[in-house]
């Protein structure tokens, strides 16, 4: 295997410097569906199935001394964590006939797959955000971002339509992603070639692919992300109980060196909210980038992205 190179590589990163250009253009198909996996940070886990590793806790203070003076014993405090691996699959199958008659046969079939991949991205930009209730994917954001009493929550206390924002800082100890211990990276895919499909209303041809993501999250220190929960998705941004730009230049602020290259993710009305108080030059904090490649809203010179998976679960936080 090539060496990785990148300090902190993104999905895209692990693809390009391994030469795997065949999961170049379904990259291009998740991250169309899943923003975030542009600035995800992926590291390889330590076990095939399961990543073992210390969340810290606190850290040592040091102690101020004079001559000849003792220096008490310290430690810093970490958890034992354990995050285990979730696999998605799917099966792309393609009519042989439709394949016969295209004129491009491969490029048709890659265009057939993208459906497949798109499905993909979406079920794992939700696995992202919500809660681990089918016991098989990973835990996300919600689920672990879940009491008013956590350090990293903070409320903005509306009473109706609920949505959250999420905030996050990237990196290989901070938050980042994990792959297999003997994968290439988080993508697997393999051309089975035209296999006969039986069903209960009888047989036909069929090109069939096998796709497969395999991912678990990673947070070394609770410092590193953030949630603004309660947030009613109605309300303009600077007003309402509480202003959502209020609570999120707190939650920055309290984000290790001030939230330092932290991303946040919205849905799509939170997004629209944002982009209508730009237009309105209503937030001086609020502006457009075009570091992504296409115009992204930023605030703070933080870009917010757009994972629509976060808007539904509408419910209160209310513990």
């Amino acid at each position: 295997m090539a060496d990785i190179t990148s300090a902190n590589p993104t999905l895209l990163d692990l693809i390009k410097q391994l030469h795997d250009d065949e999961f170049l253009p379904v990259i291009d198909t998740l991250v169309e569906e899943f923003e975030a996996l542009e600035d995800m940070v992926w590291v390889q886990a330590n076990g095939l199935t399961k990543h073992t590793y210390m969340q810290t806790l606190n850290e040592p203070a040091g102690t101020w001394t004079s001559i000849n003076d003792d220096v008490p014993d310290e430690r810093a405090q970490f958890k034992q964590l354990v995050e285990e691996m979730a696999f998605l699959e799917s099966y792309s199958r393609v009519d042989d006939r439709l394949v016969r008659i295209s004129k491009n046969k491969q490029k048709f079939r890659s265009n057939q797959d993208g459906r497949f991949i798109s499905g993909l991205g979406k079920s794992f930009a939700s696995a992202f955000i919500n809660e681990l209730t089918d016991g098989k994917s990973f835990i996300g954001l919600r689920g672990r971002l879940n009491a008013l009493a956590h350090d990293s929550v903070y409320n903005v206390a509306e009473s109706a339509n609920f949505t959250s924002l999420y905030l996050m800082q990237w990196g290989e100890n901070k938050c980042h992603m994990i792959y297999p211990g003997e994968w290439k990276h988080g993508l697997a895919k393999e051309d089975l070639g035209k296999k006969l499909i039986t069903s209960t209303n009888g047989s036909k041809q069929m090109w069939v692919s096998h796709y497969e993501l395999a991912a678990g999250m990673v947070v070394n220190d609770e410092k590193y992300y953030a949630r603004i929960a309660n947030i009613d998705s109605t309300q303009d941004i600077d007003t309402g109980t509480v202003a959502v730009t209020d609570k999120l230049i707190e939650a920055l602020n309290n984000m290790p060196s001030r939230g330092k290259g932290a991303v946040i993710y919205a849905d799509k009305p939170m997004l629209t909210q944002f982009d209508i108080s730009v237009k309105d030059k209503a937030n001086v904090n609020l502006s457009i980038s075009d570091a992504f490649g296409r115009p992204v809203t930023t605030f703070l010179g933080h870009p917010i992205k757009l994972v629509e998976q976060i808007g539904n679960g509408g419910e209160a936080l209310v513990s």
